[in-house]
């Protein structure tokens, strides 16, 4: 979980949206030309104004390399997607954050 839904335990779409940006580097503006949409927008999905469609939450979930389920809040852990790779990078990249992980618990 991210910044307000770790202290209060509770769901926020808009909270989950910029934590997601902010974690990326990205401002606001940034964020909205890399998806395609008005920077407004991006806003009013942050504050909970205004609801994305699917087509939205797609570029959502690849611009900050999340899923669908994470960025809707059936998931609480924090998913880290890899689109756009050919298989034997896939693979590269799960045996590295295996070996990566793996190794952290044998610092312990």
């Amino acid at each position: 979980m991210l910044d307000y839904e770790q202290e209060s335990g509770a769901y926020d779409f808009g909270i989950r949206l910029r934590s997601l940006r902010r974690a990326r580097g990205l401002s606001q503006a940034e964020a909205a030309k890399l998806l395609g949409i008005s920077k407004n927008s991006l806003y009013r999905y942050e504050c909970n104004s205004q609801e994305p469609t699917l087509s939205i939450l797609i570029r959502l979930a690849r611009c900050y390399n999340t899923t669908l389920d994470y960025i809707a809040g059936l998931e609480d852990a924090a998913v880290v997607a890899v689109y756009g790779l050919p298989p034997e990078k896939k693979k590269l990249f799960c045996d590295f954050v295996r070996a990566f992980v793996d190794g952290g618990k044998e610092g312990r």
